[in-house]
């Protein structure tokens, strides 16, 4: 009988862990950020520029915006959608300036949250019946 149990627990759990991963693939939600990085002489082979002067006024707002936000744990600019944001190289009153885009999960969603919840609950929900397994 005590086979059975740690079967069921196991397929249980491991079902449990399987829904979270899948629901985390379905359902994640990112922020999108755009943010300062620095002043440079010379822009990189690779990336995309712009003056300042050529963007759109919504582009400006943005570029200004990740200027204000600089610090030691700037997240720059943070939209919930992803609108596009003005290239990664502007150059601004003869000055150069790197900014970058990238994206993170959004943590603060509970759909997000609540999956990756599920899936690390029912994953280790496996391992305990997998241990209790071992014991006996």
């Amino acid at each position: 009988m005590t086979e059975l149990k740690h079967f069921l627990a196991f397929f249980l759990c491991g079902s449990l862990a399987l829904a979270g991963v899948l629901s985390f693939i379905v359902v994640v939600d990112y922020d999108y950020h755009y943010a300062y990085d620095k002043e440079v002489d010379e822009f990189p082979r690779d990336t995309f520029t712009v003056n300042y002067a050529d963007l759109r006024p919504d582009e400006k707002e943005v570029v200004d915006a990740a200027f204000n936000k600089t610090g030691w744990f700037s997240e720059g600019v943070v939209r919930e959608s992803d609108q596009s944001y003005p290239s990664e190289g502007i150059e601004k009153d003869g000055h150069n300036y790197l900014f970058s885009s990238y994206r993170t999960f959004n943590w603060s969603d509970p759909k997000t949250l609540g999956s990756a919840l599920l899936g690390i609950i029912g994953g280790l929900g496996v391992l305990a019946a997998i241990r209790a397994d071992m014991k006996n």
